[in-house]
């Protein structure tokens, strides 16, 4: 899946090349499908590469991919510089990035072949079986229910904001790219904000929480200086915001990580992620779409106001998930605990 990942993003690239409407309409297509292999193979991979194949502490994940958050907003920064000096310096236009990204994606194609051992997860059901049975489990544990509806409604928000934080700040002279590059930085420091968090006893599930709880405030303040007559000092605090959303999603991808590691079963795992997805693409599409409608186009407070909504109805279920977390934990600690005493009994006699 990861070496079809890289295919399919190379074609997708290659369609930028064109100027033919069904050309770049299926290299969307491509594109939508690459991003779904993207967030969901490589971290299944990962985790089952950790936890079975060589058998580390599951507290380790989080921390990885802490690290590798950090770096994923380094490589981002690099990346926006090199996309601005290819298609605005150099004058290549807008497909160069595109050209230039085919390099990174081959690269990554070659390392998976050479280095990567397969790992094939549950091969007993045929595709519509295993989306299937994906979709059982989904409904038939708690904890998987809610910490996919909590991602789902959490990275909604997040998608949504991507596709408004350009027409927001945007007042004509404002400097796109170092907006983007502060984003990337504000990425980073979430993610070494949770490893701090981590080694002072926070759990990845309170981690979250929290993450829902800042992105609340940031929709709240937005809700406010979004308006259609914002004045500069508006700009600068939703500028403010934003940076405080993107210090949440820097935390949230380490935690979401180790979460799903701990509730997803292995067997299933992208399969079970990729149904996580199906809700946030909806609601993303949906809010798009409400972006056609006059006064929502040009009110941005009325959907930052619905964003408000997901991520306060995010925090409620995500105690919920805290709740259903700490009691599953226990539960297992107290049969490992009789388990021991058990065998402890024996050896005394």
């Amino acid at each position: 899946m990861a070496i079809s990942f890289t295919v399919i993003y190379t074609f997708c690239c290659l369609t930028k090349l064109s100027s033919n409407f069904w050309w770049l309409f299926a290299g969307q297509v491509l594109c939508g499908i690459a991003t779904s292999l993207l967030f969901t193979t490589f971290e299944s991979w990962y985790v089952s590469e950790h936890s079975e194949r060589h058998g580390f502490p599951s507290e380790w994940i989080g921390i990885t991919f802490s690290i590798s958050t950090f770096w994923y907003g380094i490589i981002a920064i690099l990346a926006g510089i090199i996309s601005n000096v290819t298609a605005e310096t150099l004058g290549y236009g807008p497909a160069a990035p595109f050209v230039v990204a085919l390099l990174p994606v081959v690269v990554c194609g070659v390392m998976v072949m050479k280095t990567w051992e397969e790992n094939y997860g549950n091969r007993k059901s045929g595709l519509c079986g295993s989306c299937l049975e994906g979709l059982r489990i989904i409904f038939r544990d708690e904890q998987i229910l809610l910490l996919g509806t909590v991602q789902s409604l959490l990275e909604s928000c997040m998608y949504i904001f991507v596709f408004l934080w350009t027409p927001v700040l945007d007042t004509g002279t404002t400097p796109l790219g170092m907006v983007f590059s502060c984003f990337m930085v504000c990425i980073m420091v979430g993610s070494a904000l949770f490893s701090i968090l981590s080694h002072r006893g926070f759990t990845e599930a309170n981690i979250l929480k929290n993450c829902l709880v800042m992105i609340s405030a940031s929709m709240a303040v937005c809700c406010y200086t979004a308006r259609p007559d914002a004045t500069s000092l508006d700009t600068v605090i939703s500028f403010i915001a934003f940076l405080v959303l993107e210090v949440a999603i820097g935390m949230y991808f380490p935690a979401i990580t180790y979460l799903r590691s701990q509730v997803i079963p292995e067997s299933h795992r992208a399969n079970v992620m990729n149904w996580f997805r199906v809700p946030m693409n909806v609601i993303t599409c949906g809010a798009l779409l409400c972006l056609h409608v006059e006064t929502i186009s040009n009110d941005k407070r009325i959907v930052f106001g619905a964003c408000l909504v997901l991520s306060l109805l995010g925090t409620f279920l995500c105690n919920r998930f805290i709740l259903a977390f700490r009691d599953e934990n226990a539960s297992k600690k107290g049969g490992i605990d009789i388990e021991n005493d058990v065998k402890s009994g024996k050896k005394l006699q």
